[in-house]
């Protein structure tokens, strides 16, 4: 919908395993007190023999499973070793125009072979890897600008995305890509493009100087989204009285609620 839309590894501290211990056990209470829901359906299980002393080796197995999926805090990890794989590491970060920690940010890859090791932590396996990042803001999406990617097997990189502080917006119609341009599928009442008068069936050729035809509709989403109370101008071909059409529009980008 429109209206949508190397920093090299360091080795492991040696640390005392007695006071691991403790504080693998501790974290693990925790985590697990304070989950609203269980994160296994051992729990339970795994809890009682948290609470119970010693941690042993099935226990300390399943502890070290929980930190390599990124479900445990990384300070109650210090008996695990790294999990030996093929690959290099890549971290991704997100933050919005001031440095802080983007709120509500989702993170994808394209382009490569990869499995997500923790929380944005990714083991790229082959390939240069097309890192994305977004943010729900209503009816669309706020995109980060992507970046690209290639991680050596054995290294590490760090890559950092910013999403715009300011809410998104758009026009309020649904479009598919057109031999001719793109046209609008759809268009949502009470929005900037039911205001101007945009209906089924038109045909945008131009967006912001850009020609549609060819474009591809994630471009053509990128352009016409933008920050709300920003402007964005675009040329639409539709049937009038005397044939096709054509007139050139400036249109308010609006924060989209969602439907439903």
């Amino acid at each position: 919908m429109l209206g949508w839309w190397a920093w090299p590894a360091s080795e492991a501290p040696a640390v005392d395993a007695p006071v691991a211990k403790q504080a693998v056990k501790k974290r693990v209470m925790e985590r697990f007190t304070n989950a609203a829901v269980p994160l296994r359906d051992d729990s339970d299980g795994l809890f009682a023999e948290a609470a119970s002393g010693e941690l042993g080796d099935e226990m300390q197995a399943k502890v070290c499973e929980l930190c390599r999926s990124g479900m445990i805090d990384p300070d109650a990890c210090q008996l695990c070793e790294p999990e030996r794989v093929s690959g290099g590491i890549l971290v991704v970060d997100v933050v919005d125009e001031e440095g802080r920690p983007a709120e509500g940010a989702r993170v994808w890859l394209q382009g490569c072979e990869h499995e997500q090791r923790g929380w944005r932590e990714y083991v790229v396996i082959d390939g240069t890897c097309q890192v994305f990042a977004g943010r729900r803001d209503g009816a669309l999406w706020a995109q980060a600008e992507p970046a690209s990617a290639a991680v050596p097997d054995g290294e590490e990189r760090y890559v950092q995305l910013e999403l715009p502080s300011t809410r998104t917006g758009g026009l309020g119609v649904s479009v598919k890509a057109d031999a001719e341009g793109v046209r609008v599928l759809a268009v949502m009442p009470g929005t900037p493009a039911a205001e101007m008068g945009l209906e089924p069936g038109d045909l945008i050729v131009e967006v912001d100087g850009l020609d549609t035809r060819g474009l591809e509709l994630m471009d053509f989403i990128r352009t016409m989204t933008g920050p709300e109370n920003t402007e964005v101008d675009f040329v639409v071909q539709f049937e009038s009285d005397t044939g096709i059409t054509e007139e050139a529009l400036t249109i308010v980008r609006r924060y989209i609620e969602p439907s439903g």
